[in-house]
């Protein structure tokens, strides 16, 4: 396949956000809907644009860049979810990330340095040099819409696959969240094995579910469709 990196059309559908009759509502409905206003506009990427991947670079961006990033996840409340130990810190975080390759996905012509137009963010640790890593991948609220996340999760592997030639990618994956597990499924990993109390999730321990993807398996993966007969409460028995 073609890799785009920076370049490249991603043409979405056009979502029309829903307005109920707030009126009509009960107090705590209009106040979660008021909490998650974000979520109510999430598709606003959707109108036909070219997003871009771009792998960060100490000498370039400095740790001033890394700083944004933290700070945005902070400000979702997520931080500690998807990247665990190493947002605990700001200091943490800038430390562990000198240490692993970053891929930064944004808007076209946004100062993401400065946490505007920042889309999500991808972390490869463990690894070895055209060999294995372990994929950490985040996307921001507001682009958790489906045809948003599948194309730039597909780009990021084709980035780490194709430009980058690791020729195996795995991840650990708390059990409870469900929907990132359904994603990486989506992508094409497959699930390996399920590491009892493995993670911290909520600040409590969880198991992870540990799904990996080769070269190989990648070439010739249907993105969207998902492990063939997997179901998915078997995670959470196993």
């Amino acid at each position: 396949m073609d890799v785009l990196v920076t370049n490249g059309t991603l043409v979405l559908p056009t979502l029309r956000p829903q307005s109920p009759h707030r009126e009509a509502l009960k107090p705590s409905t209009r106040e979660l809907l008021a909490r998650r206003a974000l979520r109510t506009f999430r598709a606003r990427a959707t109108l036909g644009w070219t997003p871009v991947l771009e792998p960060y670079l100490p000498s370039v961006h400095g740790v001033d860049a890394l700083l944004s990033i933290w700070h945005v996840a902070v400000s979702a409340g997520e931080h500690t979810r998807v990247f665990g130990q190493y947002a605990r810190s700001p200091s943490l975080f800038i430390t562990s990330c000198a240490q692993c390759e970053l891929l930064v996905a944004h808007e076209p012509e946004a100062v993401w340095q400065q946490g505007k137009g920042l889309m999500g963010l991808s972390l490869v640790d463990d690894t070895e040099e055209r060999c294995r890593g372990r994929l950490h991948h985040y996307a921001l609220p507001a682009y958790r819409h489906p045809a948003i996340t599948l194309a730039l999760g597909e780009r990021v592997l084709a980035y780490l696959f194709e430009i980058r030639k690791y020729a195996y990618l795995y991840g650990l994956t708390p059990a409870p969240n469900r929907a990132a597990v359904r994603f990486a499924l989506r992508l094409g990993f497959t699930i390996q094995s399920v590491w009892p109390q493995a993670l911290m999730y909520d600040d409590a321990p969880c198991d992870a579910v540990h799904t990996a993807m080769t070269r190989e398996q990648w070439s010739i993966h249907d993105v969207g469709r998902g492990q063939e007969n997997h179901d998915d409460d078997a995670v959470h028995s196993s």
